[in-house]
């Protein structure tokens, strides 16, 4: 094998996303590999930097395609210089500047836009590019049309208002996995906590452990967030900013919310991994937002080990991925403390559990 080249493994290992996210930039014109003779994939290691590039215009909310576009600017003849990249950053600041004046706008003039509707192509700041109604003739799909810019203004939102007090930290737990919290993700956290609590079909469960049957420490509710209605329309809002925050990185969407009440410090659940499912074999990540009261949240790796505990708190966002389901384990303590109620609600990809 050519020592220029890297791995899947490798690649995902040294660049910090899955597997399954490079083979959906390769999906995607981003990166490109070659084929060994037993049909294997291949990087050259220059693709470490564009991964890293994907990764950061991802975050800052710029389009695949226009990522695709700028990419497609480096030479193919020979390896990108610093001086072909800084080049390109710098193609970059006008469209940054152009993202950061929208949203600015967007900040002081959301609210009444939503409670407008009025889409005119005149004096609406979220001015219509098109007349894309008019292909489709008259009928329901104007009202459908509403129903979808409506899911995406409150999804909207939530990622402006979430962003302005929101803190991230990223850890590398070893072994290609990985864990982030970001505090105070999740904008208007009290009303989705009365109201969850209220609405959610909450079922008890029983479980054997070894000769006896015994009562699940906490109450759970599953729910499928695709093509199948939900209890609650935040749980599409959330699952949305999730896809766009993540959904590259991940190479999927989330499609599945399942949800547990703690109803105090003495509901718990025991050290596990997600490794139902293609979490046992694949690199994956688990989504978790944490409303009520405060729980630790511990993590330790496979096989024993000093264990990592964090503070997972009211609004926050805590996210596991990498190799984290196979190679650590993670729990929710029980506690002698007075604590209050707490639903924690985990977004997973397809087949993951």
């Amino acid at each position: 094998m050519d020592t220029h080249e890297l791995t899947p493994g490798e690649m995902a290992h040294r660049s910090g996303v899955a597997v399954s996210a490079l083979h959906f930039y390769e999906r995607e014109g981003l990166i490109h590999s070659r084929r060994t003779s037993g049909n294997q994939r291949r990087y050259a290691r220059e693709t470490l930097r564009r991964v890293a590039f994907i990764r950061m215009s991802q975050r800052l909310g710029i389009p695949l395609a226009r990522i695709r576009e700028a990419l497609a600017t480096l030479p193919t003849d020979r390896v990108p210089t610093s001086k072909d990249w800084a080049k390109l950053s710098a193609g970059w600041r006008q469209d940054l500047d152009d993202r950061i004046l929208h949203l600015q706008r967007l900040r002081d003039n959301l609210t009444g836009c939503i409670g407008c509707g009025c889409l005119s192509l005149k004096t609406c700041l979220l001015t219509n590019p098109g007349d894309v109604l008019a292909e489709q003739g008259p009928g329901a799909s104007r009202l459908r049309c509403i129903e979808r810019l409506c899911d995406t203004l409150a999804a909207m939102e939530l990622a402006l208002q979430g962003s302005l007090f929101e803190h991230a930290e990223r850890r590398r737990l070893g072994n290609g996995a990985w864990v982030e919290l970001r505090s105070g993700w999740l904008p208007d956290a009290d009303s989705l906590f009365e109201e969850l609590m209220d609405t959610i079909p909450w079922r008890a469960e029983q479980r054997e452990m070894y000769d006896r049957v015994v009562d699940v420490p906490r109450l759970v509710s599953f729910h499928h967030l695709v093509n199948e209605p939900v209890p609650h329309p935040r749980l599409k809002q959330i699952r949305r900013r999730l896809n766009d925050t993540y959904g590259g990185e991940l190479g999927e969407p989330f499609t599945t919310a399942g949800l547990c009440m703690y109803r105090d410090g003495n509901d718990s659940v025991a050290w596990h991994g997600d490794t139902i499912g293609r979490g046992r074999t694949e690199d994956t990540m688990v989504a978790i937002v944490g409303l009520g009261a405060t729980r630790v949240f511990a993590l330790r790796p496979r096989g024993g080990g000093h264990a990592l505990r964090l503070q997972h708190r009211h609004g926050d966002l805590l996210v596991m991925g990498g190799s984290c389901q196979r190679t650590w384990e993670h729990s929710i303590p029980k506690t002698s403390r007075l604590v209050g109620p707490r639903i924690s609600i985990q977004f997973r990809p397809h087949g993951v559990h």
